[in-house]
């Protein structure tokens, strides 16, 4: 039902984000590249031993189908820029945030973060964030342990950077 309800400027955002700023070839794209896109967000690749993937779920079909102004990779999902997805979405294509992605599957957060009807302010801990923590330690939390460390970095409402004063308190979901 999605595509029957775009506007004609959101179709628009959606085929621009499938077209990359400059012509890339598979052999460019290594563990972790970032293509510009047309629609002004970025492309997440990653190549490995299995193929090429995009945004961590649309993978290569078919790569480097050479045409006269660029080249062509065959992908079998259509890819959504951020504007279409949730917060879990957003996070789950960049390649900062695998760790903190890989806790919220662990905490069984991504159905309640994913969630449509709901507005979220997630300060997102990137990988080396995570990385600060000694091993043991993260690898001691349990299930509770991560549900509140990581909902103590979510609020329940949309905050931009520029609604947000030098001081201030702020209600977290934890």
């Amino acid at each position: 039902g999605l595509l029957a309800s775009l506007t004609i400027e959101e179709l628009t955002t959606i085929l621009l984000y499938h077209v990359a700023e400059d012509e890339t070839f598979a052999s460019a794209i290594g563990a972790e590249t970032t293509i510009a896109s047309l629609s002004g967000e970025n492309i997440y690749a990653s190549a490995s031993e299995s193929g090429v993937a995009i945004n961590g779920t649309a993978n290569v079909a078919t790569a480097d189908v050479d045409v006269s102004n660029g080249v062509i990779h065959a992908i079998d999902k259509v890819l959504l820029p951020d504007a279409f997805g949730s917060v879990v979405d957003a996070a789950s294509k960049r390649f900062v945030f695998s760790t903190l992605v890989q806790l919220i599957i662990d905490a069984q957060l991504a159905n309640i973060l994913a969630d449509p009807n709901a507005s979220y302010t997630v300060f997102a801990p990137t990988n080396d964030a995570f990385a600060k923590i000694p091993e043991e330690v993260l690898n001691s939390f349990t299930t509770q342990d991560l549900v509140n460390i990581l909902t103590y970095h979510v609020l329940d409402t949309q905050v931009l950077a520029g609604d947000l004063s030098p001081t201030q308190d702020v209600v977290t979901l934890n």
